[in-house]
């Protein structure tokens, strides 16, 4: 999967776009503070950085937080993404978080979900701790214990899930439909 764009119907909202080869890095640049605000100057925050990656990931599916849906009630954000060539887009509304509308048809979360693991992952299926959230969660790194640690999505991970996700992004064709994770007690 490879992302095209975000836009929205907000008139506030400026559309991002991803470069077609390559990596698209998201900067943050600030202006000049005031010499005399007091500062040491390495913070970036507020230029809308994690804001870009919340709403990637709301549009794939994300739990949406009380704070996103009351202060942008009324937004609907569109990601276009490229799948086997082809371009997909992919609205999810504010106010209507459990639907969303892919390639022209509207969907439950659940079956939203169900469909690109299909696509995009399908030798995870049936796997213990492999799941479309869990293995994209690996990609966008949400939240502060994604910054922090590079195998992991949740500070309540088994270690288990943390390497079955691992394995299973290295060499997705070692999974089978018939074979299965399984866990041994340590002896």
């Amino acid at each position: 999967m490879r992302l095209i764009s975000l836009t929205s119907n907000g008139s506030s909202f400026k559309t991002v776009r991803f470069r077609k080869e390559g990596v698209s890095l998201i900067l943050g640049k600030q202006k000049p503070r005031d010499p005399n605000e007091k500062s040491d100057g390495k913070t970036y925050n507020g230029v809308g950085k994690s804001l870009l990656l919340y709403l990637i990931n709301f549009c794939l599916a994300a739990d949406p937080n009380e704070s996103f849906t009351r202060q942008l009630a009324g937004w609907d954000f569109t990601l276009r993404v490229e799948i086997d060539g082809k371009e997909i887009p992919i609205t999810r509304r504010v106010s209507e978080p459990d639907t969303i509308n892919y390639a022209g048809e509207s969907v439950t979360t659940k079956r939203f979900k169900e469909r690109l693991e299909q696509q995009l992952f399908p030798e995870a299926k049936n796997q213990s701790y492999l799941t479309f959230r869990s293995l994209l969660g690996l990609f966008l790194r949400t939240g502060e214990f994604a910054y922090s640690v590079h195998d992991g999505i949740h500070f309540s991970e088994k270690p288990v899930a943390k390497t079955a996700r691992c394995a299973y992004l290295l060499a997705p064709r070692c999974f089978t439909s018939s074979s299965k994770i399984q866990t041994h007690p340590a002896t």
